[in-house]
């Protein structure tokens, strides 16, 4: 199969949540060839179960299990290691994320529109949140402001160097303006890559957080090359 896209998900027991993640994987408007590969990284839970069951549920997703230590920094690692295609987009996905339906094939619309874009993220927003009585809704929005407010995510610098697509192709949802000021990193739960090579994180739980890679990304390519 000459697969078009890869879905990257680490897991570490996450029997409880991976099956929503995948339903929402083989349910999103795209007509790519895939491939997910979903990395086990010290799971002691039924998580293997749960996914052998999805392989059955979703074959489009064309489900591959592989293993690597605990620790995210080295599922990544070990996933970007068996990607065999090197030039086609990666979608990162934490198992615990369910997308909307069209969420992939805006990153992809995004990633193939402009040239110099490296990385595009995606917004993530709890979803727990509707379940919650008036009391824990009020506390879980205070420790979560800027999941629902995105503007609350404003650079303390001028970042306007590192948003040269704006004007030119500006966002449905987003104002140039805010965007302009809004800050230049991607948030680790979900973000497409141009393709495997531009992927550098190391195996280090002190180093390996969210703002590894894009930092990584605009020191060595310069501004321009990551969009939210």
């Amino acid at each position: 199969m000459n697969i078009e896209l890869y879905y990257c998900i680490p897991a570490y027991n996450e029997e409880n949540n991976i099956l929503n993640c995948l339903r929402s994987l083989a349910e999103q408007d795209i007509e790519l060839k895939t491939e997910t590969i979903i990395c086990l990284n010290g799971c002691t839970d039924n998580t293997y179960i749960v996914i052998e069951e999805a392989k059955k549920k979703y074959p489009k997703l064309n489900i591959r299990t592989i293993h690597s230590e605990k620790g995210i920094s080295f599922a990544h690692n070990a996933i970007i290691r068996n990607v065999a295609n090197r030039y086609v987009p990666l979608v990162f996905v934490d198992a615990d994320v369910t997308l909307d339906g069209k969420c992939v094939g805006i990153l992809f619309e995004e990633i193939s529109a402009l040239d110099q874009l490296i990385a595009v993220g995606g917004w993530p927003v709890p979803s727990k949140f509707k379940n919650m009585n008036i009391v824990e809704k009020f506390l879980f929005s205070v420790l979560h402001v800027r999941a629902f407010y995105p503007e609350s995510e404003v650079s303390t610098n001028n970042v306007t160097s590192f948003k040269t697509y704006v004007e030119k192709y500006p966002q449905p949802e987003v104002e140039p303006a805010f965007e302009n000021r809004s800050k230049i990193y991607f948030h680790g739960r979900i973000f497409m890559l141009r393709n495997a090579g531009y992927f550098e994180m190391p195996e280090d739980k002190a180093l390996a957080d969210d703002t590894y890679l894009p930092n990584m990304i605009h020191t060595i390519y310069g501004p321009g090359t990551i969009r939210i």
